[in-house]
């Protein structure tokens, strides 16, 4: 019979053991196992664990993980190729203004990507979508440089 021993530290898992004795005169201990006793142990966050793998084998998961590889790509070519690993004034200010115009030549890099492998039809529409998030791109960027400067945007209308 198996009863509760605790919590073991490191691993964080429910034990449960037989007593040696109880082992020594069962008939099926061979079939059940080789040491002197038989332990059984569970993750204490284990129905968590059951929860997480079945959503890990559901079709919007391998959507997240494709896009998750997406944004993980656009980082990792703006650290290690465009000069984000660090940063090259202190301030939340320029922090936030470089990694604006990082962000900015990336969308100019996919828009030529994108131009350069379409039919001569296919790139109309694809410049309009294009030049629409490069528009809105500089568009952020300008309003924020301009409310630095003036403490509001001359972008947004003002109330009246």
């Amino acid at each position: 019979m198996l009863r509760y021993w605790g919590i073991h530290r490191h691993s964080k898992q429910y034990v449960y053991r037989a007593s040696p004795k109880d082992c020594g005169r069962c008939p099926v201990k061979r079939a059940c196992t080789r040491a002197s006793y038989r332990s059984l142990s569970y993750h204490i966050y284990e129905s968590s664990l059951e929860v997480a793998r079945k959503l890990s084998k559901t079709p919007g998961y391998r959507v997240s993980q494709m896009m998750r590889k997406r944004v993980e790509e656009l980082f990792g070519e703006a650290k290690e190729y465009m000069g984000l690993r660090r940063m090259k004034f202190r301030g939340a200010v320029y922090v936030r203004e470089q990694v604006l115009l990082t962000a900015t030549a990336q969308n100019i890099k996919r828009m030529v990507r994108l131009l350069s492998t379409r039919g001569p039809k296919e790139r109309i529409s694809a410049m309009a979508v294009a030049y629409n998030g490069i528009f809105q791109s500089v568009h952020r960027f300008l309003r924020w440089i301009c409310s630095l400067c003036r403490g509001q945007s001359p972008f947004v209308p003002h109330a009246m």
